[in-house]
């Protein structure tokens, strides 16, 4: 099953987004481990970091925008945590009928 991680990213500081992003990449291996396909939506950074190289500008809205098709490809969610940004995702999700899982025991 393609699962798609959605969680808390911004923080106060580079330290704090960094921990967030190790988060979900640590529930990502979990899932992979269980055999689905998890999608890392913080993976994006590295757009982000090469589209400022580039002199592109990005707002966190484009970067909504570049995975929301992703999650739309996705059979679920796996919601680590409620963050404005995970909100707006697990809303996009049910609206489409994608179930959304909170824990590993969950998801079939």
């Amino acid at each position: 099953m393609k699962v798609y991680v959605a969680g808390p990213l911004s923080s106060e500081t580079t330290v704090g987004y960094l921990k967030n992003m190790a988060r979900m990449v640590s529930v990502a291996v979990e899932l992979w481990r269980m055999g689905h396909a998890p999608y890392i939506p913080a993976l994006d950074f590295l757009f982000a970091i090469v589209a400022s190289v580039k002199e592109v500008p990005l707002t966190l809205e484009d970067l909504y925008e570049l995975n929301y098709p992703w999650l739309e490809a996705c059979d679920a969610v796996f919601m680590i945590a409620p963050s404005p940004g995970t909100d707006l995702e697990v809303a996009r999700a049910r609206k489409l009928g994608i179930p959304v899982y909170t824990t590993f025991e969950e998801i079939p």
